[in-house]
């Protein structure tokens, strides 16, 4: 059901026989398997996909240059919003005045709409205020999806009752600095 509805439109933007692109993504274990897995899915409905796997360094080199609107085509990345804010979450991420190489908006997405709701979390301290805005942004982001969304990385720990100062970060990072028994 859904490669048929994907095959349709590939059709209707154009491409009835597919396309070819490029992935670039890091070279890490994890970033490999999803990139065979991206690879294949696209392939089963026409989009031939070569992954050109680089270290970080040359990754972000080549999202970050002045060509890279017009070079990149797929780019396997990810993203946490340690701060656990709303904003730290879209900002960066989706705001038009963020591409790169001074921003980290690498699809290059622009939406006034989007931008105006975005500032209009930024610029309110009351919690009802960010939260009704942020919740329209997400709303605009998930129907326009500038990305494929692919899913997020669940990270399980477990602490002992004897053990004291072990912080668990809102991006799954642990922070054992203090930790003690």
């Amino acid at each position: 059901m859904f490669r048929s509805k994907a095959r349709a439109l590939l059709k209707e933007a154009g491409y009835p026989h597919g396309f070819s692109t490029t992935l670039w993504s890091d070279n890490d274990t994890q970033s490999i398997e999803m990139d065979t897995a991206i690879q294949q899915a696209l392939g089963a409905i026409g989009v031939k996909v070569t992954v050109q796997p680089m270290d970080s360094a040359t990754v972000l080199t080549k999202l970050f240059s002045p060509g890279a609107k017009k070079n990149a085509r797929m780019n396997l990345s990810d993203w946490s919003p340690s701060t656990g804010d709303a904003d730290w979450g879209l900002r960066p991420l989706f705001d038009g005045a963020d591409f790169p190489p001074t921003g980290y908006n690498i699809a290059f997405y622009s939406n006034p709409k989007l931008d105006s709701l975005i500032a209009d979390g930024l610029s309110s301290a009351k919690p009802s205020i960010r939260n009704a805005a942020y919740l329209q942004a997400e709303k605009l982001i998930w129907q326009q999806a500038p990305w494929i969304f692919l899913g997020i990385e669940t990270n399980l720990w477990g602490e002992r009752s004897n053990v004291k100062g072990v912080v668990a970060r809102p991006d799954d990072i642990l922070l054992m600095d203090n930790a003690s028994e």
